[in-house]
């Protein structure tokens, strides 16, 4: 990626982080890493998150691509994406991430004021993990979700639906969703309702995890803001 695509992608790069502000934000209990496939990447495409506390780092990795990192920190309220091929990174506060979001979070904001979400009954083993399969379903889809509470707290589903957890700043959100919050209900497979995963944890590690994974290493530099145009001179 070059210095030209960096600026190019933060707008979608700050999107894509803003939906992960609601899993540290929320996370108090559950230290470790989890290994998540979604059918949207590469057959050998990675992606892993590990989490302490508030903090939370995902990798993002893909074959023949120098991997994409994001780091959010809850103490500090900001969040770093790191480019390892240039060894730089961007800093964002979380209230800029919010702006940037707003339109996406107002939308699902929206969706879940009339969506539900349904215990089928039925349980699942999934990374060695039991969970309960609950039928979610609002005005533009429906998905078979497989939510665990033996990571304990892990941001609930707010990574899923598009931040329940960052909607909870602007407005109260459904009483489902205040019971699994509260509950520390984490997704561990989505799936359509003829059941295609679309996104799975493949594996949990519970660990201790060094503080230095959740900061910009050494050896990196804050990358150069891009020029303004004239016209914001």
């Amino acid at each position: 990626m070059t210095r030209t695509d960096l600026y190019s992608a933060r707008p979608l790069i700050a999107i894509a982080a803003g939906l992960l502000v609601a899993l540290p934000l929320q996370a108090q209990r559950f230290e470790g890493t989890l290994e998540v496939h979604s059918a949207s990447m590469p057959s050998r495409a990675g992606m892993q998150y590990y989490i302490k506390g508030d903090l939370m780092r995902l990798e993002l990795s893909a074959p023949g691509q120098s991997p994409i990192v994001m780091i959010s920190d809850g103490q500090a309220r900001k969040q770093y994406v790191l480019f390892a091929d240039q060894k730089i990174y961007t800093t964002t506060s979380f209230a800029e991430v919010m702006r940037s979001t707003d339109s996406v979070r107002k939308l699902s904001a929206s969706l879940l004021k009339g969506a539900s979400m349904i215990s089928s009954g039925k349980n699942a083993v999934i990374a060695g993990h039991k969970c309960t399969v609950y039928r979610y379903r609002d005005v533009s889809k429906v998905y078979d979700i497989c939510l665990t509470t033996e990571l304990g707290a892990l941001g609930g589903v707010g990574g899923l639906f598009g931040n329940i957890g960052q909607s909870m700043e602007a407005e109260e959100p459904p009483t489902w969703a205040q019971k699994l919050l509260k509950d520390g209900s984490f997704a561990l497979r989505l799936a359509d309702t003829v059941g295609n995963t679309m996104w799975e944890v493949r594996r949990v590690e519970a660990k201790p995890l060094d503080r230095s994974l959740f900061a910009p290493p050494n050896g990196f530099a804050p990358a150069a803001e891009p020029p303004k145009p004239d016209s914001e001179r």
